[in-house]
């Protein structure tokens, strides 16, 4: 699975991790230390709505604002529920400028400088840094497509392969939790965000047995357009009801796969 640009410069300092290249919990030290934990959550402002057809002529992408959605405040606050009578669990104190700087990361692909930014906050109690960003999620083989944040993504077929109004696409929310030392800004855990749908076989396209996948829930291809300036209201809705489901569920798996709490708190499918 591939990882989006503003993961790279934080990976590499845990190469000498045995844990897999994908994930990697924090240690038992570092969880013991862990008394107060910031939050940053910007998964972005803009949903895609991608379709890959049969042929590569086929292929559509855009855009679908979601900025006025409240899915930040929603991962926000699905966090302190996660982690509240275990730590003290508050907003990290990010300025607006630095908050626009991961912003715009984060719309335009940017390579970010988490480190840097995080030692420029003002001193305060905080021990831990959880920051939740979008990532780049890979389908699995034989695509060679991927997803990045919260979207829709839909896969064409041929007449013979299946009727239209089969289920052909998802509803998905691929992102990544960083954990991050506030005494030293070092990475020191961090994880793809996973729920229970995630352990199970992507009809789409067969994945490959350790390739782990992004949160995601099936939709019907019936009805649904190629662009997102031509999605009806309920649609519009549909996809925001997914996405909360998507964030609230996978919030409470990866803080458990990230050593934050005990186990992996695995939802009910």
């Amino acid at each position: 699975m591939k990882l989006a640009v503003a993961m790279a410069a934080l990976v590499v300092e845990m190469s000498a991790c045995s844990a897999p290249a994908w994930a990697a919990a924090i240690k038992p030290e570092d969880r013991a230390s862990t008394h107060i934990i910031g939050v940053i959550v910007e998964l972005g402002e803009q949903a895609e709505i991608k379709t890959v057809g049969v042929t590569a002529f086929g292929n559509t992408s855009s855009e679908l604002p979601i900025g006025d959605w409240g899915l930040n405040d929603l991962a926000q606050a699905e966090v302190r529920k996660v982690l509240a009578g275990q730590y003290v669990v508050k907003p990290a104190p990010v300025d607006a400028a630095t908050m626009a700087t991961i912003r715009d990361s984060v719309e335009n692909h940017k390579k970010m400088p988490l480190p840097r930014l995080l030692q420029g906050l003002p001193a305060s109690d905080i021990d831990t840094y959880l920051v939740l960003i979008p990532m780049t999620g890979s389908l699995p083989s034989p695509s060679n497509q991927s997803v990045d944040g919260l979207g829709v993504y839909h896969q064409g077929r041929l007449p013979h392969l299946g009727d239209s109004t089969s289920t052909n696409g998802v509803v998905y929310a691929s992102f990544v939790c960083f954990v991050i030392s506030a005494k030293t800004t070092k990475l020191i855990g961090f994880a793809p965000a996973l729920t229970a749908n995630s352990d199970k076989p992507f009809q789409l396209l067969q994945p490959t047995p350790d390739d782990p996948r992004f949160p995601y829930a099936y939709i019907s291809g019936a009805g649904w357009q190629p662009q997102a300036g031509d999605l009806s209201e309920g649609q519009k809705a549909f996809i925001k009801s997914e996405l909360s489901s998507l964030l609230t569920e996978s919030i409470d798996y990866t803080l458990g796969k990230l050593g934050l709490v005990d186990g992996f708190r695995r939802p009910t499918p």
